[in-house]
């Protein structure tokens, strides 16, 4: 985050607050606002916010609550792909760079980067408590485009570098649709699954 020059951020749906603590404990000089809809969390945060920080707590929908200042990043965190739309058709603002973290694989997202000709600077797949978690960092003017199918499903990155998370998820993924076909009769619906079967073995076995 350091190399964002980022100046204010605002945590969308903050919860219990993480990432503007740590992120003020590093970033002292950032102004943030934690934002969440939950009434009992705010109150929670307020009992963790010392009066040396930044941090603006705010209880709202998305960015509503946020003045109409320039924000440096947005961050919507732990959330679902439809979830994160809800929020930004409602709210786009056409900020400098967002960072996305969905609960499940963001084609619905990276269509939405698309639409809007955004860039990806960086994407990665976390793997925590059994749970995977996609994470994009958007820029107005820079990095890589989503051109085609294979950026929608895989990232403009990911299925290049190919970490050991990104092929342990789609292992698993692959399994998982195999499993499908075994189990369900061959209709229009095992077709699609099974074209989706190649697409992943085929990026798989990219060197």
């Amino acid at each position: 985050m350091n190399d964002l020059n980022c100046k204010v951020l605002a945590d969308i749906g903050t919860d219990h607050g993480h990432l503007p603590l740590f992120i003020a404990e590093k970033r002292p000089e950032m102004k943030i606002f934690a934002i969440d809809l939950s009434e009992v969390a705010i109150n929670a945060l307020k009992t963790k916010v010392s009066s040396e920080t930044k941090i603006t707590l705010k209880r709202g929908y998305g960015f509503n609550p946020i003045p109409l200042e320039e924000i440096d990043i947005c961050v919507l965190a732990g959330l679902g792909n439809h979830k994160i739309l809800q929020i930004l058709k409602l709210n786009d603002w056409r900020k400098k760079t967002y960072i996305f973290q969905a609960k499940e694989n963001p084609i619905l997202i990276r269509k939405w980067i698309k639409e809007k000709r955004y860039f990806i600077l960086k994407e990665t797949i976390v793997f925590e408590n059994n749970h995977y978690y996609h994470t994009i960092f958007v820029s107005k003017d820079q990095g890589k485009k989503v051109l085609n199918n294979l950026d929608l499903m895989f990232g403009v990155y990911q299925r290049h570098e190919q970490d050991p998370v990104f092929k342990k998820y789609w292992t698993e993924q692959l399994k998982f649709k195999k499993d499908i076909i075994n189990e369900v009769p061959d209709n229009l619906r095992t077709k699609i699954i099974f074209d989706e079967i190649d697409v992943i073995q085929t990026v798989l076995k990219h060197d």
